[in-house]
């Protein structure tokens, strides 16, 4: 079954951060979570991803090399209108400055690094919730 098809079929995830323990650990978790996960260690693999699969949710690190996580938000926010999912972004940055900058880029929610399963879990699910109260509102 195509990669895309899967995708359709549940829930699913595009993972994009470039230290591959914590995509491992991230795939998982949400594996376990009943998700099909996708991964990309960067902005341009996650736009060759996107072209592919329409995740249920992208879950997008801030400091990447080439495009970082804000800028890459951005790009899909701005030239993909079909990627209408949630935006999660990970981050160590939880200053007030870098999650407004993190919303101004059209972040949905936000998981801050390092986490738990149980936090990674409750970021997801918020990221689904905060995203469905947008596009109501």
């Amino acid at each position: 079954m195509a990669e895309s098809q899967r995708a359709s079929q549940g829930k699913s995830v595009l993972i994009v951060d470039d230290d591959p323990a914590i995509v491992q650990l991230t795939k998982l978790i949400l594996e376990e979570d009943g998700f099909t996960a996708f991964t990309a260690s960067n902005a341009e693999q996650a736009i060759e991803r996107l072209s592919t699969v329409s995740p249920s949710i992208i879950l997008l690190d801030v400091n990447m090399p080439g495009q970082d996580g804000y800028q890459l938000c951005t790009r899909i926010r701005r030239d993909y209108d079909h990627i209408k999912c949630p935006i999660v972004f990970f981050t160590a940055n939880n200053t007030a400055d870098h999650l407004q900058k993190a919303r101004d880029a059209g972040a949905d929610y936000f998981v801050i690094k390092p986490f738990t399963v149980d936090t990674l879990i409750a970021g997801v699910k918020r990221g689904f919730i905060v995203s469905n109260k947008k596009r109501r509102g």
